[in-house]
């Protein structure tokens, strides 16, 4: 490993990314969670049924959205 030097090792860890994030603002927004069981319909079975999902936004990012279903 001497190869490596002291940059190499100098980049932030994992938590330091979370709070680095959200320290800008950072919105998750929770859609389709209120009731107890998703709504089974042939019209929506296109879109996982009406079952829950969320969005993260960070301010200079683009959304990202977890499909829960």
């Amino acid at each position: 490993m001497s190869h490596l030097t002291s940059a190499t090792f100098a980049t932030p860890t994992y938590a330091g990314n979370v709070l680095f994030l959200m320290s800008g603002g950072m919105n998750v927004t929770f859609y389709g969670v209120r009731g107890s069981t998703p709504c089974d319909d042939p019209a929506l079975a296109r879109y996982g049924g009406n079952t829950s999902c969320a969005v993260i936004e960070i301010p200079g990012a683009d959304p990202i959205i977890l499909d829960l279903g």
